[in-house]
């Protein structure tokens, strides 16, 4: 996956571990929850190897259980990625 690209989905936690994958293909990517300041807040990080190394970004706000929330992570052929 290396040209521009755009995944999107709906998420709703009911509650999480760390590093719990949402989206998962080995050697690819890795859309996954990473623990938040409390025990029911959490992040989206976005995790990708590609052939000139790996990135990964992570969500600037903590979301919260039992929300459902839209999810857009953005690839550009410059090499950055939003969530």
């Amino acid at each position: 996956v290396t040209d521009e690209y755009t995944f999107e989905f709906w998420l709703y936690v009911k509650s999480h571990n760390d590093y719990d994958r949402i989206l998962f293909r080995y050697n690819v990517f890795n859309i996954r929850l990473r623990d938040g300041s409390s025990s029911d807040k959490f992040k989206v990080q976005f995790f990708s190897a590609q052939e000139n190394g790996s990135y990964h970004t992570l969500t600037t706000d903590e979301l919260d259980h039992d929300v459902w929330y839209h999810i857009a992570i953005c690839h550009f052929t410059d090499n950055w990625t939003n969530i």
